[in-house]
């Protein structure tokens, strides 16, 4: 079979498949937030796996190279300023994690406002 026949198969067999990963994704359970909860769990899951094997090598690096110790590694501490920014950086992967809701995230402080709010407004029913 020439490369020609080989290529018009291959594309005869894909035709009708999107190749768009961003696509409308499959339900699998009654439910969609369970759908919703097990694309986050699983988007999560792979970049835990992904940072942490990154976070491995480079530490190993650091040490292998003389640069710090193992203790030095773990006795490193962030600015506010440097804590603020990974503060930032978790609402985005949060963002991400959970992009399959189509819902925007609330924020943490958001969250703590709403809550509060709620229980003063209940407070003063009573």
């Amino acid at each position: 079979m020439s490369k020609e026949q080989n290529a018009q198969e291959a594309q005869e067999s894909i035709e009708g498949f999107s190749i768009d990963t961003r696509g409308s994704r499959p339900g699998f359970f009654e439910r969609n937030e369970s759908d919703i909860l097990m694309t986050a769990l699983l988007e999560t899951m792979s970049q835990l796996w992904v940072t942490t094997s990154r976070l491995e090598n480079l530490e190993k690096a650091i040490v292998d190279k003389a640069l710090l110790s193992p203790e030095e590694i773990r006795k490193v501490s962030l600015s506010e300023a440097e804590q603020a920014q990974r503060d930032e950086m978790l609402q985005n992967f949060l963002a991400d994690a959970f992009r399959a809701s189509g819902k925007k995230i609330q924020s943490l402080d958001a969250r703590q406002q709403a809550v509060d709010r709620f229980q003063y407004d209940d407070a003063d029913s009573n």
